[in-house]
């Protein structure tokens, strides 16, 4: 996990700098296009949303994101960014932001997924108080949301078929489905995105 604000000189991603004054045209080389709009757009969301909270509200919005970033090898990683405020003036105005970046080892997505989540996090108990929904969330259904939970309390259940009541193969068609929307190839990671965007809270 590496912790930095705005207020340090680099990041985790070593190719992309804070201090660095044509930051935004090396952090474009590494995005495609699409990718590079959801960034900027999720800094501005974030802001946004920050602003329109009252005093008392403004530390406990998270926002999660996935970032898909080209790394030297000419291949892309996955990594989850987290930001959060961390002090702001008598007024309310941010002037010291968390950003907290961590690469997702072993994520080989075929193609890119967008997620976003928008929360309100109590500091002291960790809960989730309030999702907004300006986020962009997977739109995952009901019964893949069952999956994930059942999937959270015990990863090696092999009488899933029998507790779900679906066939064997109608339970290989929800994984199939799954998987591209949270970015990952296999139960294991499909779970891990989820609770990382903290989606079964």
């Amino acid at each position: 996990m590496a912790h930095f604000s705005a207020y340090e000189h680099r990041l985790a991603n070593p190719m992309i700098r804070l201090n660095d004054p044509d930051n935004w045209k090396n952090l474009y080389r590494h995005c495609n296009k699409k990718d590079m709009y959801h960034y900027i757009e999720s800094i501005i969301l974030y802001f946004e949303t920050l602003m329109s909270l009252s005093l008392e509200q403004r530390h406990k919005l998270v926002m999660y994101t996935l970032h898909w970033l080209k790394n030297r090898h000419n291949q892309h990683d996955l990594y989850l960014v987290r930001v959060k405020l961390i002090e702001m003036d008598d007024l309310g105005t941010p002037w010291l932001i968390m950003v907290q970046s961590e690469l997702l080892h072993g994520f080989k997505p075929k193609e890119f997924c967008h997620n976003r989540q928008l929360l309100l996090v109590n500091e002291h108990n960790n809960r989730v108080e309030k999702r907004f929904l300006n986020g962009n969330k997977p739109k995952l259904r009901e019964t893949q949301l069952e999956l994930l939970i059942l999937l959270n309390k015990s990863p090696n259940l092999g009488n899933l078929p029998d507790i779900l009541k679906i066939k064997l193969s109608g339970l290989k068609s929800r994984f199939t489905r799954l998987f591209p929307k949270l970015n990952s190839n296999n139960q294991h990671q499909a779970v891990s995105i989820a609770n990382y965007l903290r989606l079964l809270d």
